[in-house]
């Protein structure tokens, strides 16, 4: 069971992603816990879901395929570690 009922989006954000050169584009995004990704029963294509005894995980981030594609990165395990970049932050993918 995730600990959000109904996760709170934030909207219209500008990103930039490794290998972008600084270009930026907005996305829609939202936090969520270690619960979400069992809860909703979703499939992760690469890498692992959060873990509460990774307290690194606080700074990494799930991408959806579009998202990976409008940034030009390769589907496929070599997005896993990427950085994703908001402003002031640099989040690494899982």
């Amino acid at each position: 069971m995730s600990t959000r009922v109904t996760p709170k989006v934030w909207g219209g954000d500008k990103f930039t992603a490794e290998g972008m050169s600084y270009r930026t584009f907005l996305l829609n995004f939202t936090s969520v816990d270690e619960n979400y990704i069992t809860t909703l029963k979703i499939q992760l294509l690469f890498g692992r879901n959060f873990s509460k005894e990774m307290p690194g995980d606080e700074s990494r981030v799930f991408l959806n395929e579009t998202t990976v594609e409008q940034i030009g990165w390769t589907l496929d395990e070599s997005v896993v570690r990427k950085k994703f970049n908001y402003p002031a932050l640099i989040y690494s993918l899982m």
